[in-house]
């Protein structure tokens, strides 16, 4: 399911895939928040649950229209939940990935994600060995949040256009990082090893940068990687970089069966 993960962020993020489907799409409420949860007509055995998450000023029901998840969800019978930040609890939607409050576990915004996606994968009987969190700009920043503080929640991650654990310490810190780059990715590799504490373990990570990204500078994409290949290496594991000019023919990347992979493309 992990490569399934990786090409269907792929395909989603070039528009590839997005046949009509059926399925059913509801709006729950779980642990405070709103989600658009999307479940394919037949799902699969046993089921997987991937959870996307939304940028800044974007909505769950426009990040779903913009990815084309719920098309490659029919097509491979998984779950698709979209936490949506509402603009009562912060105006831009932004998920607050840049604040101490929400880089920790069993606190904030993380805290509310991982209970809200136990919530759903235990009301539409997921298997809860294959749950995934994906997501852009600050939904990517709060993914690799949630790799670092529930990796025994989430089996994979995926980071479209994000930075590295604990990138920032504050919105200003924040809007400068995705700027100039922030913190020595090899040491903020360390912290998110340290923050597993007795779960760690190496999360396999998708790393996806535009190289005409006008928002995130695209040293990001390198500190992002790095960030997550130094916080696998107590697991022993290594990351292959697989460079593409555009989307149109990524190339993945398998190392010892699991797929890590960094693509830098073009918008």
């Amino acid at each position: 399911m992990v490569s399934h993960l990786t090409t269907s962020l792929v395909l989603a993020i070039a528009g590839v895939g997005a046949s009509a489907f059926a399925g059913t799409v509801t709006v729950e409420q779980h642990a405070g928040r709103s989600v658009r949860v999307f479940v394919p007509t037949a799902p699969a055995t046993p089921t997987p649950l991937v959870v996307m998450l939304h940028g800044c000023t974007q909505s769950a029901d426009g990040f779903a229209d913009a990815t084309r998840m719920d098309a490659l969800a029919e097509q491979n019978g998984f779950v698709v939940a979209y936490p949506e930040q509402s603009s009562d609890t912060i105006p831009t939607k932004c998920f607050q990935w840049y604040e101490p409050a929400h880089q920790a576990r069993d606190a904030g915004e993380p805290k509310q994600l991982a209970d809200a996606t136990d919530a759903i994968a235990r009301a539409h009987g997921v298997d809860l060995e294959r749950v995934y969190v994906a997501g852009i700009s600050a939904g990517a920043a709060m993914s690799v949040i949630l790799g670092a503080t529930y990796p025994d929640r989430f089996t994979a991650i995926g980071v479209i256009a994000g930075v590295e654990y604990k990138g920032a310490s504050s919105a200003a810190d924040g809007f400068a990082v995705t700027q100039s780059g922030g913190p020595d990715p090899d040491q903020q590799g360390t912290v998110a090893y340290t923050q597993m504490g007795a779960r760690a373990r190496a999360v396999p990570t998708f790393v996806l940068h535009g190289t005409a990204d006008g928002v995130l500078a695209k040293i990001k994409r390198r500190r992002a990687c790095s960030e997550r290949r130094a916080a696998g290496r107590a697991g022993r594991r290594r990351c292959q970089r697989a460079e593409r000019s555009a989307l149109r023919r990524p190339r993945l990347a398998r190392v010892r069966g699991r797929i890590l992979v960094t693509v830098s493309c073009s918008s």
